[in-house]
């Protein structure tokens, strides 16, 4: 892969594994730290890469290190702990994604989700991933993967006007 590739790349997938990250942690600091790690990773394992699958490579990296790093510490930020330079604003924006993330907890964990069935779900409907690019993320195959995944819409259809106004939400801000 040349830098060049690498680059667009890069600017494809970062925004990608940022929404990733942040529909996984409900922390945009966080989120913006390990999107960072899954990069420099990816820069420094290049020569790994087979060529077939950029999106699936980059987040099979990405979610070894949120593995990794979800064993290492948990990385809740409460108020008490938010930077003191951090604007009235983005306390409130960060306030509000929390509410979001835990409404959507809550939903998963009242549908019985398994944590399978809510990454899929979150990698489609937050990440806006493709179900191919799910298939190597996961490591399923794409049948799977995609039964999975409406299994779930027929889960969710009753609270479809909650999970709808959470993920508009996130998406917008």
């Amino acid at each position: 892969m040349t830098k060049e590739d690498f680059e667009s790349c890069y600017r494809e997938f970062l925004p990608k594994i940022y929404r990733y990250f942040v529909s996984r942690t409900g922390n945009k600091v966080w989120a913006e730290d390990l999107t960072s790690q899954t990069f420099l990773r990816a820069l420094d394992k290049k020569h790994q890469f087979d060529g077939k699958n950029f999106g699936g490579w980059i987040f099979r990296i990405g979610r070894n290190i949120l593995i990794d790093e979800g064993k290492k510490k948990s990385h809740e930020v409460f108020p008490e702990e938010m930077p003191d330079v951090a604007s009235d604003s983005n306390q409130k924006e960060e306030t509000n994604e929390k509410i979001v993330f835990e409404n959507l907890e809550e939903i998963f964990k009242k549908l019985k989700f398994s944590e399978i069935d809510k990454e899929i779900f979150i990698l489609k409907i937050v990440g806006d991933f493709k179900f191919k690019e799910i298939e190597v993320l996961m490591e399923m195959s794409e049948n799977t993967v995609k039964t999975k995944y409406f299994r779930s819409l027929k889960k969710i259809k009753p609270h479809a006007s909650d999970i709808l106004s959470l993920i508009l939400f996130l998406k917008l801000f």
